[in-house]
């Protein structure tokens, strides 16, 4: 083998262990990422067609309408260490410290608002400002985006917010379909699926001040689903205070 040749071959050789070098720990990246994203695929294959569905669902951001307020329209009521001001019910009643409404086609039970100071603890721990930027980031997680990520932080975050999404929402019979925000109060509503009227529709509350978070129940008679405009026209009087709100 002649001199020239020898250094050809080593130098030929020389190139392909540098390109190895190089490119070894970009594909490794890509092996590890296609196999992380094949375990969430199986994990989320265990689903059924309805849960999948309902987890693939966002909300939409919603517009409340301006509250219709006069003379005895509203009523306040106090719920733990909060106040709440509520279109005027024709009943209520105290049920294990909840607030029970009942109104001409359907009832409400409000359960008492709650501080959020862990939430917000465990979500700075995400980086995210608060609660609700973890829970708002939650809801519009899709498993359908899985395949989108292009790295395993992007990968390891997104499927942090569908489990969160998982403990947050039962799959099997709801899906978050609506998201509102007036300023001081923000929300979520999430929705029975046509398989599981008899369930309620459930509001997730927000409140910036004071910092608390709270559940609202809206049930029909019967397999009945909860009118949308009825549900808009209550949040738009509802509010939550820590002192008496001023009468309207």
């Amino acid at each position: 083998m002649s001199k020239a040749l020898r250094s050809t071959l080593i130098g030929a050789a020389v190139a392909v262990v540098i390109v190895v070098a190089v490119l070894s720990p970009v594909m490794w990246r890509a092996a590890r990422l296609a196999f992380a994203k094949a375990s969430i695929r199986r994990m989320l294959g265990s689903l059924t067609v309805q849960e999948q569905q309902n987890l693939n669902a966002t909300p939409t951001l919603i517009f409340l309408p301006s509250p219709q307020l006069n003379d005895g329209s509203t009523q306040i009521f106090t719920i733990g260490r909060y106040s709440i001001q509520v279109p005027k019910p024709i009943a209520y009643a105290t049920i294990s410290k909840c607030l029970k409404l009942t109104y001409a086609r359907f009832h409400i039970i409000v359960l008492p608002p709650s501080d959020v100071l862990e939430g917000d603890s465990l979500a700075r721990q995400l980086n995210f400002k608060n609660y609700f930027a973890l829970e708002d980031a939650a809801y519009h997680s899709r498993p359908a985006d899985v395949n989108a990520q292009s790295d395993m932080d992007a990968l390891t975050r997104e499927q942090a917010l569908i489990e969160i999404k998982l403990q947050i929402v039962d799959a099997a019979l709801t899906q978050c379909f609506e998201e509102f925000d007036r300023g001081n109060l923000r929300g979520f509503i999430l929705g029975p699926n046509h398989n599981a009227l008899n369930s309620p529709t459930i509001v997730e509350l927000s409140v910036q001040d004071p910092n608390v978070v709270a559940g609202i129940w809206f049930s029909t008679n019967g397999r009945v689903r909860m009118p949308a405009d009825q549900i808009h026209q209550f949040l738009s009087v509802l509010e939550v205070s820590a002192e008496p709100p001023k009468k309207p």
